[in-house]
């Protein structure tokens, strides 16, 4: 009884850590995120060390359309990013989250970062976005 009282003190300390560090609320720049995200990704063998981040994001971008299980996968990791923008800070639940699945965080920051760069892209690169886009409505799938 003593040992799992001791067990849940220190579990609620360390909870405790990561809801303060959270709240102060860091700001991330996308040159950082995405150095940051690439690097793990080499250094747990997720990425060749010599993959540029263009590369990186090409093959993420084209396994999202192979994999299933990376695309749905994604696609939670972002619907989570967006809950916690949504409200600003991430909870010590959104921390856990990414913990718990570094390698999907780590692509998913790749494409956000490459997403956010095409807001300052030439313009021909967001008209052929929107020309996928337009076509990808008329494509049913499954």
């Amino acid at each position: 009884m003593v040992v799992r009282k001791k067990r849940r003190n220190e579990f609620l300390v360390y909870v405790q850590r990561i809801d303060q560090t959270l709240s102060k609320s860091h700001v991330v720049e996308n040159s950082t995120l995405r150095e940051a995200s690439i690097n793990w990704l080499r250094t747990h063998g997720h990425l060749p060390n010599a993959t540029s981040i263009e590369d990186a994001q090409k093959t993420i971008l084209s396994r999202v359309v192979t994999d299933q299980d990376l695309s749905k996968s994604l696609c939670r990791m972002l619907g989570n990013w967006v809950k916690w923008v949504d409200r600003s800070v991430m909870s010590v639940a959104d921390f856990c989250i990414v913990n718990e699945d570094k390698a999907t965080f780590a692509q998913a920051s790749l494409l956000v970062v490459a997403l956010s760069n095409l807001e300052s892209s030439p313009a021909d690169r967001l008209i052929d976005i929107q020309e996928c886009a337009d076509k990808w409505e008329y494509v049913e799938l499954g």
